[in-house]
């Protein structure tokens, strides 16, 4: 997908009511990335160094176990980070629309409109597509993953491996070198969606991604007043900096 050719930094629209504070989003998901992802997987992780270390018979048949119970936190955590993110978004956009004094059945539809017409009322509502955005990949991601999370195997989690076939790192299946024993049976085109492997990098990066979002959303907010002064030409030199420090 061709990323349109706005620039989120010159970018302005008229300010909505249901455009204040919500960098509040964007605060929150930091504060549950510090607060529950991080403390959480630091703890499988020592637990998973500390079996890797000791010489008890007993670790290597424990290691496994903790190795999938890190997998099946990070798709935890992920699966609540697009709820989190999922719900920000739709509560923002029926905002937007009853400012706009859309008919209720309008608004009301935005709680259950899938992926697609949420892009759609966005660039309807705010004047841009919500692909302009820098997190964009990675939101696109998190609605795919979330999806597969929450159906596991079914069209969801075909069309993820699809588009991100480097989640699936050990399919399709493949003998040992040099192996003598039978060929594998015929294995599917698509894995098990059981298989999928999240990294702790990739959760982070889209946890930022929500974060970056709901950021840029606050830059475009702050450089559409009208009437700036100094305190608000500081605040964007400021955001423009932080934006520039972003690590994709």
């Amino acid at each position: 997908m061709t990323k349109p050719c706005i620039d989120i930094e010159t970018f302005t629209w008229s300010n909505l009511q249901a455009d204040i504070y919500r960098g509040q989003h964007a605060n929150a998901m930091r504060l549950y990335l510090e607060s529950a992802v991080t403390p959480a997987l630091d703890a499988i992780d020592a637990r998973l160094d500390e079996l890797l270390r000791t010489d008890e018979p007993a670790a290597v048949f424990q290691v496994a176990d903790v190795k999938a119970l890190r997998n099946s936190t990070i798709q935890a955590f992920a699966l609540s980070v697009q709820s989190q993110w999922e719900r920000q978004l739709r509560g923002f956009l029926k905002d937007c629309a009853s400012e706009f004094n859309h008919p209720a059945v309008f608004v009301d539809a935005l709680e259950k409109a899938n992926w697609a017409e949420l892009l759609k009322r966005f660039q309807e509502l705010r004047g841009l597509p919500l692909q302009a955005f820098e997190s964009f990949p990675d939101l696109d991601l998190l609605q795919q993953l979330g999806n597969a999370c929450r159906h596991g195997d079914g069209n969801s989690a075909r069309m993820l491996y699809e588009r991100y076939p480097e989640l699936w790192p050990n399919w399709p299946p493949a003998l040992p070198a040099g192996w003598a024993g039978p060929a594998l049976p015929n294995v599917s085109n698509h894995p098990p969606f059981s298989q999928v492997c999240l990294r702790r990098s990739r959760l982070v990066r889209l946890t930022d991604a929500v974060i970056w979002f709901w950021e840029d959303h606050t830059y475009i907010y702050t450089n559409s007043i009208e009437r700036k002064n100094s305190n608000v030409d500081a605040a964007l030199a400021r955001m423009r900096e932080e934006r520039a420090r972003r690590s994709r």
